[in-house]
This record gives structure tokens, sequence and C-alpha cells, in this order.
């Protein structure tokens, strides 16, 4: 029976990544380790996981960051080898799968790979992991990545690891996925430079763009007017950048008229909404999407992009708390040494915190207390190999340990400029040097 992937592969789509291939194949045979540097449009996405597939026994696993880029990634690779998804390719992401025994690349989200690591760190029945979009550096792929080169090393010598993405730092990686001997390989693909013409669309004279509820009815209908300009003056399909769920209800509302389909893009719509905002149709589309589109996801058709130029933060929502008497903190240690605290709840008497709803964490001072504690566990923490800990801590008393997921890295790096994503990578190369 003819192999679909070989196939593929023997006739590739006209794609930059194509030169690149014979040298990941060698790198998989030879090292099983490599780091695939590929500007966006390349498809490394694409051809990537299927020519790891043909060079080793077992399944493909594949990362993305969101449930959409995954569906996507799935999807069209499975639209290339001419099959329905869930046959030789598909897909898992939190509360939907398609997969059979016949599936050789199968792409996650990487909270779901990782979850899988600590049901099972030796991912029993997979060849290889292909980490997609390594450059996103979230928390869970910085572990999931950390815990994978441990898997290798300590479980699986035979689990091919594959890092890529557009803008990683590529001979780092290279070197966080070294052997004893050398860097992993380094593929790295040229890509396509396309002219881009940039255009200023300004707001009528008098349109505010926000007030005190948000971005302005009036600077929505000059949003949506500016999107009518882009149909008429332009061909194909117009992706529509807005802040949020609210904003692209908002846009789609003044769009209702358009000689184009008006789909919706965002992480609250069901799979196959979000499935049908990505495929082409018979008629010009209007992609209106909150922020998920900007990274590890193509929009196929698209020729115009209409950017609101507002972009939405995450904010810590949290009430003020009556029984606690004195500042709730979270105070961040990488490999037990301490980096710094953030602001959690009001302290007692406050009036002013940055905790209160709708505002943002703020850093606070460590107090004698909190340095004891911190003393306390944090070379317990370091001997049992916890990198990266948040612990909270009320008044004088520690109330949680968080090893996973603590927050406010973001927050604490924004307001100290400490870049606390390099320590943890550099904890992880020292234990590995040790």
């Amino acid at each position: 029976m003819p192999d679909p992937l070989h196939n593929l592969l023997a006739a590739p789509p006209d794609l930059p990544v194509v030169a690149g291939l014979a040298a990941l194949g060698e790198a998989v045979r030879g090292r099983g380790v490599a780091v695939v540097q590929a500007p966006p449009g390349t498809g490394k996405t694409t051809l990537v996981p299927p020519a790891v597939a043909v060079a080793v026994e077992g399944r493909v696993v594949v990362t993305q960051p969101s449930r959409i880029a995954a569906r996507a990634a799935a999807r069209r690779l499975a639209h290339l080898l001419g099959e329905p998804v869930g046959e030789t390719v598909g897909y898992a992401v939190r509360g939907d799968r398609k997969t059979s025994r016949r599936t050789r690349v199968e792409v996650v989200t990487t909270g779901l790979l990782l979850r899988r690591i600590q049901h099972d760190p030796e991912l029993a029945g997979v060849g290889a992991v292909v980490l997609d979009e390594v450059h996103e550096r979230h928390l869970d792929a910085d572990l999931t990545l950390a815990l994978l080169v441990d898997v290798r090393a300590n479980l699986r010598d035979d689990l091919v690891l594959i890092a890529m993405s557009a803008t990683v730092e590529a001979e780092r990686t290279a070197g966080l996925l070294a052997s004893v001997e050398e860097p992993a390989p380094v593929v790295d693909v040229p890509g396509a430079l396309h002219p881009v013409q940039s255009m200023w669309s300004s707001a009528p004279p008098g349109v505010r763009r926000t007030d005190d509820r948000g971005i302005t009815p009036a600077f929505h209908d000059h949003v949506a007017s500016t999107v009518r300009r882009a149909l008429a003056e332009h061909e194909g399909d117009v992706l529509v950048f807005v802040p949020g769920v609210a904003e692209v209800d908002a846009t789609m509302r003044r769009l209702h008229d358009v000689d184009a389909d008006v789909r919706p893009l965002h992480g609250r719509l069901p799979g196959a909404e979000q499935d049908r905002a990505l495929s082409e149709g018979p008629r010009r589309r209007v992609v209106v999407s909150t922020a998920v589109a900007e990274s590890s996801l193509t929009v196929p058709g698209v020729r115009v992009v209409v950017d609101a130029g507002f972009s939405r933060e995450p904010l810590i929502v949290q009430k003020y708390l009556p029984a606690v008497t004195k500042g709730d903190k979270r105070v961040i240690l990488v490999d037990g040494e301490v980096i710094g605290a953030i602001n959690r709840v009001p302290a007692e008497g406050e009036t002013r915190s940055n905790m209160h709803v709708g505002g943002r964490p703020e850093k606070v001072g460590l107090t004698e207390r909190d340095l004891e504690i911190c003393a306390a566990i944090g070379p317990l923490l370091k001997e049992k190999g916890q990198i990266f800990v948040g612990i909270d801590v009320i008044g004088d008393w520690l109330t949680e340990i968080n090893v996973t997921s603590p927050t406010g890295i973001q927050e604490l790096e924004r307001f100290d400029g400490v870049n606390i994503a390099g320590k943890i990578w550099d904890a992880i190369e020292a234990r590995r040097a040790a």
C-alpha cells in the first residue's frame, strides 16, 4: 500500500523549507536532535513533521501553542495527503481529539503534551517530538522542553527531538539539546521576501479612540470604514485585528452588509466555527480576529490586514479579601534564589492598590519574614530540582507553593527589568553541565 507521507515528500509543494529537508533527515538519523530555524511562510509546520515521520519508528507528536493552531496544522497536512483528519494525520486538544490507530503525525497543544509527560514520562509509542514555535516562550513550553531534554537523557535516548521556530535563538537551543560531544545540528532555511505596502488610515477629526468604557463607537465605525475601503481598493481576503471578543462582535455588526463573508475568529468560538474562519470559500472573506491569528497561524487567502492598533494584556482581577490583615504577595524563586515579589491583594488600610478589580499587579518589597521563609525552603526546592517556583505569603504565613505556573513572571519582568526566563534557562543549562 502506498505511503501517503512518502508520496507527499516525493512531490512536495513549492515551499522554501524543502531545501532543508535532506539536512534534517541526516540530523534525525545521525544525532536524533535538531534545531530548525525558518522564517514564517517557509512551510516548516507543514513539511517537517512528515520528513521526521518517515525517518523514525513510532508516532510523531507536534506541538502548537493554541488549539486553533493545532487543528489548523493538522487540517492543512491532511489536505495535502488527500485524507480526512484522523487518518495519517490527527490532532488532540483539550476537549477534542481526532486520531486513529493509523495516525503517524499527531498535532497537540503544548499544555496537553506537558500533561502526557507527567503521566507517562517515557512517552510510549512516540518516536519523535517536534516542538513548533519555540520562540513563543510560554512557561508551559519552556517546561515541556526542559522535561523532554531530561527524558531523552535519562529514559529515552532513542527519542528524536526537534525544536523549530521563526525567531528562535538557534545556537542556544542547539546547546540545550546537545549531547556530551557537540551541540545539536541547526538547519537554517532562508525565507522569501515579499513586498509589503503600509497605509495609515487616520480617524476623522474629533473621533476619540477610547473612553472610560473602552474603544468608542465612533472609532469602531472608523475601523469598519477602513475595512470597506480595503475591500474596494484591493483584491483577496481581509484580516482585521481587534483586541477582544466584544470588539470582534462590534466590528462584525458594522460589516453585515458588505459583499463578503464576514467571519469571527477568537479562542471562545467552537472548533467548527474557528475552522470555518480559516477555510477559503467561493466568496471573499473578512476575518475579524483577536490576537490568536497574530502568530502560529496561517489564514489562507489573506492579502490585506487591517489593524485597529490595540492590544489587550492580561490583568489579574481579584477583589479585596476582608479576612486578610496584611498584604498577600507571590514571591518568585529561580533555582532556590529569591528574584522578587508582586502584590496580589491590597495591604491593610491601603486605598490605592494595583490589585483592585481591573488593575495590574505591582512589585513589592520583601520583609524579613519573607526572606526567612525563602531561606528555609529555597535550598530544599533547589535540591528537589524545582527550578521555577512561586510561593504565596499572606502576612507572616506561607500559604502555597506553586511549582508549575506561578502568576506574576511577566509583571515582575516588566517592573524590575529582570530576565526571569533567561535565569530559568541558565539554571537548566547549569544542571545539565553538572
